[in-house]
């Protein structure tokens, strides 16, 4: 049996307009019996609510565009969820982002004052059904949370709102989250980028250099530093990230330490992961584009276009000043990671995307997944675990006392990589 079509709101107000055309020119005929003036005037009618339109279908796309809500409408489901983390930490909540499978039924955990509140993200082309609401309904108990909530790029199903309705589960759809992105970013397009900039970058961040233990994250009490480096907007992502990393791993961001082999005297390390069979030294990279380049290669394009320094050599030189300051671990393993933002593409040796090698390049949105399972296929294959619960303390407090947080000394740094840039 063929479904009637639903009139909308849109064919409704039409359907309107055009009854209040027709009536007018009636009007007029019947005050002026003339047809003349009657038709003038149903022109005109028509090109003052056809110019009402364009105006208003005008204003609708510029702030459709500067929610960035196409941007969204691009993303995959996993990228979504980090988005909606961002989004809610720049309405002040503490956020948590679940694991991507076996989530229970919820994909953010978020909290404010006191109201925790279990988040399932939708990014579809289709209307949210049923399902969402069941799943984040039946989630709250297992997080211990009083509030339940479906967002969505999209819209619900009737069957969706009548069903959050009975179940007190809040409905957050295409209209409601452009609301929410405007109110954090007004006269902004409020990319991912954008929020964690607004928010995490100098509004909320207690410290640039974090350690992760198995009982919590703890905050190191070094003042924050404030990098001047092009990867610093990517690199709140992969503190993201990096919150999801086994819970025997440590890590610490930030690091600035001395390396007679560099220019400037030092190495700054955007992040390291002590795990128990080794250390993931990485460098994140902000570019947009076309990502090409050889192992062996000393520089690297960008589009083919622009120029970089090979980032996998870069690492080479952190790596070898961590070398030296762990000389009394020498055969700890150290995996080379860079990890680049989803707006690039690769054209790189593909064997720098297999998890058997010890350099690998990334997408800042699987980097807990490659260094999950790296470690996993070390553990499987037999490696011998080569540091104890004692010897990852040991080794992140060498790291945080060799930290140089001296402001001066790291301008210094960042003018001598300033003045390569500018040379090279």
């Amino acid at each position: 049996m063929a479904k009637r079509r639903r009139r909308s709101k849109k064919d409704s107000v039409g359907e309107a307009v055009a009854g209040l055309v027709i009536m007018s020119a009636i009007a007029v005929y019947l005050l002026t019996k003339s047809a003349v003036v009657a038709v003038i005037t149903l022109v005109i009618v028509i090109g003052i609510f056809k110019s009402i339109r364009l105006i208003i279908d005008k204003q609708r796309e510029v702030r459709l565009r500067k929610s960035g809500i196409y941007d969204i409408d691009k993303m995959d489901g996993r990228q979504f969820e980090l988005y909606l983390d961002l989004l809610y930490k720049a309405l002040g909540y503490k956020t948590e982002v679940t694991r991507f499978t076996g989530d229970f039924g919820a994909d953010l955990v978020i909290e404010k004052k006191g109201v925790r509140t279990v988040v399932q993200a939708k990014c579809y082309a289709k209307n949210v059904g049923i399902d969402a609401v069941q799943q984040v309904q039946a989630s709250k108990a297992h997080y211990k949370a009083a509030q339940a909530l479906v967002v969505t790029n999209s819209k619900f199903t009737e069957a969706a709102k009548t069903l959050a309705h009975s179940n007190g589960v809040n409905l957050v759809d295409r209209e409601s989250l452009i609301e929410m992105i405007l109110a954090i970013n007004p006269g902004q397009k409020p990319s991912t980028k954008e929020v964690a900039a607004t928010k995490d970058l100098g509004l909320d961040q207690k410290s640039s250099l974090t350690v992760k233990t198995s009982e919590a994250v703890q905050v190191s009490k070094n003042p924050k530093i404030e990098s001047t480096r092009i990867g610093q907007l990517g690199e709140h992502k992969i503190n993201i990230q990096l919150d999801q990393l086994p819970k025997d791993c440590y890590y610490l961001s930030d690091l600035m330490v001395r390396n007679n082999k560099s220019r400037s005297g030092y190495s700054q390390i955007d992040h390291i992961i002590i795990s128990p069979y080794g250390l993931f030294v990485i460098e994140t990279k902000n570019y947009n584009g076309e990502i090409k380049g050889e192992r062996t290669e000393k520089s690297w394009t960008v589009n083919n276009r622009f120029k970089m320094y090979n980032p996998l050599m870069q690492n080479h030189g952190h790596i070898k000043a961590l070398e030296n300051l762990l000389k009394s671990y020498p055969s700890i393993l150290f995996i080379s990671i860079v990890s680049f933002t989803m707006r690039c593409r690769f054209a790189i040796d593909p064997e720098l995307r297999k998890i058997e090698s010890n350099e690998l390049i990334v997408y800042d949105v699987e980097l807990s997944e490659f260094i999950t399972r790296k470690i996993n296929r070390l553990r499987v294959t037999g490696s011998k675990q080569m540091l104890s619960e004692l010897d990852m303390k040991n080794i992140e407090r060498s790291l945080q006392e060799a930290n140089i947080t001296d402001p001066t000394l790291r301008a210094v740094h960042v003018a001598a990589l300033k003045k390569r840039s500018t040379n090279s």
